[in-house]
């Protein structure tokens, strides 16, 4: 969705008669971002310009920044790869490192395009704007030629009308005016009334979609056509005509009359201002039986607890990836943050031996094939003349990233239970009640 401020923005641009909208959109831009390129644009924004006052010197920054992007390693179809260019999706970088080279590109080309563009506005990787009339071309050519890598394709007004995200801009005469844009293979399906879920999260969607139309429809009659759009979807979608009607009059009040919250209550009796805190307590939803158990307990709660302490309740709904597995499997050897239990496959030979790790298995594994002397599998593994081998080992405790201190207990407690043979020490992780 686009932000409010860029809606507003575009709201108050006025465009000639010798100028015609235009857009302009990266292709593939996160997977195309040229990394050594931006890293060294971040480098002389920050060491040259002295835009940022920072605790690293040069060489240390440029090292972290391409062991986090570089560096990066990721499976597909059971094979592993290495990123070498472009940005990994989903990375907190991702981003980041996107728009800093778009900013770079814009501050570099822009300037040169003042003569034949009135308004230019981006948002990510797409951008509007208002173009003379014949000079498409040369703006594309001078975009394309500033890196490569990255490749512009462009969209022209068709019946004075763009679409840009999900607004649609329109020209009236000198003026710009915007409603919502919907693709044509939108579905208008939405979180259904009759589904299993909260009624919360169901007024919820709706009283975003009528936001939506507030924020971006620039006349009352455009809002007007919106929002009777929206309640025909609504029921398309089985809510009750009295569920629309309730949260488009609460809507249409709210944006008449602004209310300003406020942080505290007054206290009528005392004339004092009480200081308002509340709590979240976050539980699954079991549907209609468990939000009468949950009315219930609000009450108990609200005659149980202080005035100016108020619980709020939250549901929390059930991920796809907990009925089956949406990414590829990673396999044995390159699991880390983990606890393993080892068995000598040796002939006649039952020894165990339980084990954590932070690293990826395989490299605790050579760790006990030898580059560790210490290890009691590899002086097993010496005395008995067994080879250890990676299918010898299984895991048996996951999920312990980063908690250092839990997965060490966990293998304390396993070691305790099932006495392993090859475990010689006396304790893997003090343990104390009280400290």
């Amino acid at each position: 969705m686009c932000t409010k401020d860029f809606i507003n923005k575009i709201k108050l641009e006025s465009i000639n008669e010798s100028h015609q909208l235009v857009s302009f959109d990266v292709k593939s831009l996160f997977t195309n971002v040229p990394l050594e390129e931006t890293i060294e644009i971040i480098l002389q924004r920050i060491y040259v310009n002295k835009e940022l006052k920072i605790n690293f010197n040069k060489n240390e920054l440029k090292e972290l920044l391409m062991l986090c992007t570089k560096s990066v390693h990721f499976t597909f179809n059971n094979e592993t790869y290495i990123q070498t260019d472009g940005v990994g999706m989903g990375s907190p970088l991702a981003t980041f490192l996107a728009d800093i080279f778009m900013v770079e590109l814009e501050t570099t080309v822009i300037p040169k395009l003042s003569q034949v563009t009135s308004f230019w506005g981006r948002y990510v990787d797409d951008t509007i704007c208002f173009a003379e009339i014949g000079s498409i071309e040369h703006i594309l050519q001078e975009l394309n030629q500033f890196n490569h890598n990255i490749q512009f394709t462009y969209e022209i007004e068709k019946d004075q009308k763009l679409p840009f995200l999900d607004v649609e801009i329109i020209r009236k005469n000198e003026n710009i005016q915007t409603t919502v844009y919907r693709k044509e293979t939108n579905t208008n399906i939405y979180l259904n009334w009759n589904s299993f879920a909260p009624d919360i999260w169901k007024r919820g969607t709706l009283k975003t979609i009528i936001e939506r139309a507030y924020m971006i429809c620039s006349t009352p009659n455009l809002l007007e056509k919106e929002l009777k759009y929206i309640g025909s979807v609504f029921r398309g979608n089985n809510y009750p005509n009295w569920v629309i009607k309730d949260i488009l009059h609460a809507a249409k009040e709210r944006h008449q009359e602004p209310i300003e919250e406020s942080e505290h209550i007054v206290d009528d009796e005392n004339d004092e201002e009480m200081i308002y805190k509340k709590h979240l307590l976050t539980i699954p939803y079991q549907g209609k039986r468990g939000m009468c158990i949950i009315n219930s307990m609000k009450k108990r709660l609200k005659n149980l607890l202080p005035d100016n302490i108020l619980p709020i309740i939250s549901y929390k709904g059930k991920k796809l990836n907990s009925c089956f597995n949406i990414k590829d499997k990673t396999p044995l050897e390159n699991k880390n943050d983990i606890i393993y239990y080892g068995e000598c496959s040796g002939s006649s030979c039952n020894d165990k031996y339980i084990g954590e790790t932070k690293r990826r298995l395989l490299e605790r594994i050579k760790d006990h094939q030898g580059r560790d002397m210490n290890s009691h599998i590899y002086k097993h593994s010496i005395e008995t003349g067994h080879e250890v081998k990676l299918k010898d080992f299984k895991i048996t405790g996951t999920n312990y990233k980063g908690n250092d201190k839990k997965r060490k207990v966990a293998e304390a407690l396993l070691i305790k239970q099932f006495k392993p043979s090859l475990n010689k020490q006396e304790k893997s992780l003090e343990l104390k009640l009280y400290s």
